[in-house]
């Protein structure tokens, strides 16, 4: 599903190279009261995830990488 929205001429843009396989564990860290995933150890690989999805977002905004609609 996630390469058919790659390839899609309208989100396709919009798609980040980095996949949150581990949706799961954030989703159950979240759901048994921690208030972030963030909060987990740095070996979790959730939160690896995050932190990789997180950082790809803060450099397209710190290099005001423009998305043409």
């Amino acid at each position: 599903f996630y390469e058919v929205l790659c390839e899609d001429p309208t989100v396709g843009q919009f798609m980040l190279p980095q996949v949150m396989h581990a949706w799961n564990g954030y989703r159950e860290a979240t759901m048994h009261g921690a208030k972030s995933i963030f909060d987990a150890p740095p070996s979790t690989n959730a939160r690896q995830e995050a932190e990789a999805v997180c950082q790809l977002i803060e450099e397209r905004m710190s290099h005001g990488k423009a998305i043409e609609a």
